[in-house]
């Protein structure tokens, strides 16, 4: 590598990876670089050299069958070329740089926190401080997202108008990426063919409202967006039910279309609590899950139970559980997993389970009161708003985010806190052809 002094302090490092780094100004004005104008490319994997075969199969995928422009590149050599107090700063120039230059629109981090780093946002909720960990660091390229520090007051510089699409693939071995990327080369692959079904799954939210605290209501409001479009969708019901004064977990009598499934063909005619013989039987597409969850379960199912799962077909996962994307691995009443991975990762980076989750990675935001509406269960129905024909997932979740930002006060409260929290863990370029519902 050859350095050149330029003038004002600037230094342009001329790589044989074919990055050119431009410095323009002092070291205190150094914003990015600049890649080959000449290139255009609209999706950017970013992973390190030990994944970097795995992802390599993902971009030729992309390049060859997708007629996707796709390009990959390495931390290894970001962190080289590109200005930054840290490594994720640096990867956030790359991608800045990146946007400018090529016109990038969707941007994949191949690789959990260890590779990839997590920002974490000064967030406020419901009166409570907290640090989240989000992507939106990566996807809002505007600021530079530091705390201002003003006496006591502390206000975080955020840009959540996002630029590009982001998601994470939250992999560490060779394994688990082989893992992801074989299920997303699948879903991309055969998807249409199991695009229409679509599983609503409901949990007790607030006991002590009785069947006011049920899932129910709210997955119905999002039922009907859903109706609005096509009524030649599949789509199953599998709610709580109360009996008498307790909880009597998930129906059997699972709801299609209005009308119960014979108890013998439905999925959860054996076992109350477990909805895994219906996702391989029944492919669903997208499973929207209103309920609880931790850093160990999601879904009511524990990490270990994703092993349970022997699915060919690919899922999608909207969570609105506390904790179902928590990529960092902590738990604020649990502390950290022992491995950093959360259950919304277990069922990203498994063989089978589902091929993207868009879950919390903290709490869920809402009111104790009432669970009709509030910042995470009205960014779910500006999801199912948002699923208009022939889109990215990608795009579907920033149109939802961006509807909400829009239309809420910009401040460090609840609304940003959980269009922050709010991440995508898969690719941001699975096709979601809600045209066909």
């Amino acid at each position: 590598m050859k350095n050149v002094t330029l003038k004002g302090g600037a230094i342009c490092l001329l790589a044989t990876i074919g990055l050119i780094l431009v410095l323009v100004g002092t070291s205190a004005d150094l914003a990015y670089c600049q890649l080959p104008s000449s290139e255009k490319h609209e999706y950017l994997i970013i992973t390190n050299k030990a994944l970097f075969a795995p992802f390599l199969r993902l971009s030729n995928f992309c390049n060859n069958t997708e007629n996707l422009n796709t390009v990959i590149y390495t931390t290894d050599d970001i962190k080289i070329n590109y200005p930054g107090a840290d490594l994720k700063a640096k990867i956030r120039n790359f991608i800045k740089d990146a946007y400018k230059t090529w016109g990038i629109k969707y941007v994949l981090l191949g690789g959990d926190t260890e590779i990839i780093p997590a920002f974490y946002m000064l967030g406020m909720s419901q009166g409570v401080s907290m640090n989240i960990p989000t992507d939106m660091y990566y996807a809002g390229l505007d600021g530079d997202w530091q705390v201002i520090i003003n006496g006591r007051a502390k206000r975080q510089q955020v840009d959540m108008d996002a630029e590009v699409c982001v998601g994470r693939a939250p992999v560490n071995s060779n394994q688990e990426a082989n893992n992801f990327v074989d299920k997303t080369i699948r879903y991309k692959t055969y998807g249409k063919e199991w695009q229409k079904n679509v599983l609503l799954l409901g949990e007790c939210i607030v006991p002590n409202l009785g069947r006011a605290g049920l899932a129910n209501g709210a997955l119905d409001i999002a039922l009907a967006a859903l109706r609005q479009r096509d009524a030649g969708h599949d789509i199953w019901q599998l709610y709580d039910v109360i009996k008498g004064r307790a909880i009597g977990g998930w129906d059997k009598t699972l709801l299609r279309n209005g009308g119960n499934v014979p108890p013998d063909s439905h999925p959860d005619s054996h076992r109350d609590n477990n909805y895994f013989s219906g996702v391989n039987r029944f492919d669903f597409n997208l499973v929207i899950h209103f309920g609880h969850g931790n850093r160990t379960i999601i879904m009511r199912q524990a990490n270990a139970d994703v092993a349970s799962f022997t699915n060919s077909n690919p899922f999608l996962v909207y969570s609105l559980a506390c904790y179902s994307a928590a990529f960092d691995g902590y738990d604020e009443e649990r502390g950290w997993a022992a491995d950093r991975d959360c259950a919304g990762e277990k069922l990203i980076t498994a063989k089978y389970g589902a091929v993207a989750l868009i879950g919390n990675s903290r709490g869920g935001i809402g009111s104790t009161k009432q669970i009709l509406s509030g910042p995470t269960i009205d960014l779910m129905y500006s999801f199912v708003r948002n699923m208009k024909g022939k889109m990215r997932l990608g795009e579907v979740l920033q149109a939802a985010k961006k509807e909400i930002y829009d239309s809420r006060p910009h401040n460090i409260g609840d609304w940003e806190a959980a269009i922050a929290e709010l991440n995508l863990l898969g690719d941001p370029t699975l096709n979601f052809d809600i045209s066909i519902l």
